[in-house]
């Protein structure tokens, strides 16, 4: 499955208990009907009946029925908005970028895909997604593959500058973007400390 895919079906089901409550309904069939959607959604071809062939509660009729049955109440809830943009086509853009305007680094920019997949996996455990735009979302997530490979700072305030085609007095006019990364980035850590403890 496309991690697209389950970046939007996290995405609907966290919109839709905005408004709702797990009393209405229950999170579990909830969440296999937002997968549905999002597998058509994202043109992730699959039919009802192998959807449902893969599920491991209920018996495939009554899971066909649920989810089809909550299919259009999942779209009126979140008023027909079902387009989600994820932050996997920016992050992938940051990489072709970096790649092209910084021949000069000493390290296999790839490298930076591992650690960063690992932060978008866990942000899908949390709120960023509501918070933060899809490109905020992309460049915490090279920031933090570069701290993971301990790379300097400097690498993405130069790869911003040149991105952005600012003279050196970008970090004073436009700090505040590189805090609000930074403070994306100590959200989804602290996030997993507690989860650790």
């Amino acid at each position: 499955m496309w991690p697209s895919v389950r970046w939007t079906a996290y995405a609907y089901f966290k919109r839709l208990f905005l408004d709702w409550s797990v009393m209405e309904a229950s999170p579990k069939i909830v969440m296999m009907a937002c997968f549905y959607l999002a597998m058509k959604v994202e043109e992730f071809y699959v039919t009802i009946d192998e959807f449902v062939g893969n599920l491991k509660s209920g018996t495939p009729e009554q899971n066909t029925t649920r989810i089809l049955g909550l299919e259009p109440e999942i779209m009126r809830a979140l008023r027909y908005q079902i387009t989600i943009h994820c932050p996997y086509r920016p992050f992938e853009g940051h990489l072709v970028e970096m790649k092209t305007r910084m021949l000069l680094l000493n390290f296999n920019v790839e490298s930076i895909r591992e650690p960063a997949d690992q932060f978008f996996r866990q942000a899908l455990l949390s709120d960023v997604m509501l918070m933060y735009p899809p490109s905020q979302i992309a460049l915490a997530a090279l920031k933090y593959g570069l701290d993971s490979l301990d790379k300097s700072p400097d690498v993405l305030s130069e790869f911003l500058q040149k991105l952005m085609g600012v003279e050196d007095d970008w970090k004073g006019m436009h700090g505040d973007a590189l805090q609000t990364i930074d403070k994306l980035i100590n959200r989804q850590v602290n996030q997993d400390r507690y989860k650790k403890v």
